[in-house]
């Protein structure tokens, strides 16, 4: 009973020493029963840890981000999570105890290839790489890597082949985009018109193009490339600041803001100078203090300036050659004009004098008419001293009394015999409205009233001419 685990039952006695050993019997029923009962709380409490632990690693095995698969020595599915499973475009409970060739036909025959390999030779396959289609996205090309092991049993006895397998379509993507980055680089650098440089913040020239090279006249990118920004710049700059100097200022900036654009001196191979455009942007390539330089020549900019700045001086020194002549001009013209008065005023008087004397109607209308010429006359040369005046800002305009009358009078003096000789006729038409005595500038007036009359008559072959004053 004891061996069996079943209670000892010992009926009473009289004799001493047969009690005494059913006491003995009956502690020893007792611990055993103690110790049956832990064990048995013992064997479920592990049970039950072997329980979740099986449950964590099911849950493990099915969501990991990774295709899993354990085959059996005779290529059945064993084991597979979902992540396999999508692939396959199957569930996973339907991929237990069947082949791949049974799921996925032939093509599920060639992916038993490599598990049959290592199920053959007993050697781990790692990180095979296929393309193809997704047997759950027919027409989608898809990239993976796989990797196939052994797993032997305690009894060192193959138990089947396990499988892990990893979709790699994005990261292919990634690389390719890579390559058509790089690529799309090498043609902007490369094959690029303008000069493109490398540089690292105290170390030098990383890399260039070849139009770089003829640039700064080295035959090849590689020969400029063991130059560096202070071998290819003079002591000082145009600004008369050392080369080394400024060229820091320029590179910290640049790592600073991101980009800086200056004008720097350059020396080519052969030692000749010129000026460039430099524009420096911060790069990320190899680490931190990395920068592209665009540089491009612009001697031929420079010296058209500079010729620019030497044409303006010499347009400075023209202007004031013209100012002073248009000075002499304007003198010579008030000289003149005061020296032609003087006699015009004479005739004027003489005229004058004539008038008081002693003639005929025919000749004293003559010498109306000679008065007033000569009063026209003075007239233009008022003009004369008035376009001086115009060029000095000092003209002004008379306002005082006129008649109409002999402004017209002097018209007719003036701009008659050229109407008469060719047989038009020269009228006025004042409006009664207009008052004879007006204000104004009369010797003004008449100059505009007397270019309007004269390219009248130059233009009229025949008929009249009618000149309209009114208000």
């Amino acid at each position: 009973r004891l061996g069996r685990g079943e209670p000892l039952v010992l009926p009473p006695s009289d004799i001493r020493e047969v009690d005494a050993v059913a006491t003995a019997l009956r502690q020893v029923d007792a611990e055993l029963q103690d110790y049956r009962n832990g064990l048995e709380s013992l064997v479920a409490e592990r049970t039950r840890e072997l329980e979740r632990s099986k449950a964590q690693l099911e849950t493990v095995y099915a969501s990991a981000p990774v295709g899993l698969c354990f085959m059996d020595t005779e290529m059945r599915v064993v084991m597979v999570n979902d992540y396999l499973a999508d692939i396959n475009g199957r569930p996973a409970r339907e991929h237990a105890g069947r082949t791949l060739s049974e799921i996925l036909g032939p093509l599920g025959a060639e992916y038993e290839q490599c598990y049959r390999r290592v199920a053959e030779t007993g050697r781990p396959m790692g990180e095979i790489e296929s393309t193809g289609d997704a047997p759950s996205a027919p027409g989608q090309q898809r990239h993976w890597i796989a990797s196939y092991f052994p797993v032997y049993g305690p009894d060192a006895a193959l138990m089947g082949v396990s499988a892990v397998v990893l979709d790699i379509t994005e990261r292919k993507l990634l690389q390719q985009r890579e390559r058509d980055h790089q690529e799309m680089f090498r043609a902007l650098f490369e094959a690029s018109g303008d000069a493109h440089l490398l540089l690292a913040y105290g170390a030098g020239f990383v890399s260039a193009n070849q139009a770089a090279a003829d640039l700064f006249g080295f035959a090849t990118p590689a020969a400029l490339l063991e130059e560096s920004p202070a071998s290819l710049s003079p002591l000082l700059q145009a600004d008369g600041r050392p080369s080394n100097e400024v060229a820091i200022e320029y590179m910290r900036r640049t790592l600073d803001e991101g980009r800086d654009a200056f004008e720097w001196l350059h020396l080519r191979a052969d030692g000749s100078q010129f000026h460039a455009d430099v524009l420096l942007t911060r790069v990320d390539i190899g680490g931190v203090g990395m920068m592209q330089a665009t540089v491009r020549d612009i001697s031929t900019r420079v010296a058209a300036e500079a010729a620019l700045r030497a044409t303006g001086v010499q347009l400075e020194a023209a202007l004031r050659l013209a100012e002073q002549a248009s000075r002499a001009k304007s003198e010579f013209l008030a000289n003149m004009s005061h020296e032609l008065r003087t006699p015009m005023n004479a005739i004027v008087g003489l005229a004058r004098l004539l008038e008081e004397g002693h003639l005929g109607q025919r000749e004293r209308g003559y010498v109306a008419r000679m008065r007033t010429a000569a009063r026209s006359l003075l007239g233009m040369l008022s003009d004369l001293l008035d376009f001086s005046r115009i060029e000095a800002g000092q003209l002004t305009l008379e306002c005082i009394p006129l008649r109409i009358d002999d402004v017209l009078s002097s018209i007719t003096v003036l701009g008659g015999p050229g109407a008469w000789a060719k047989e038009v006729e020269l009228a006025f038409a004042v409006d009664p409205a207009v008052p004879p005595l007006l204000r104004g500038d009369p010797v003004r007036l008449e100059q505009v009233l007397l270019n309007l009359v004269g390219n009248a008559v130059k233009f009229t072959e025949r008929g009249e001419i009618v000149l309209s004053i009114a208000l």
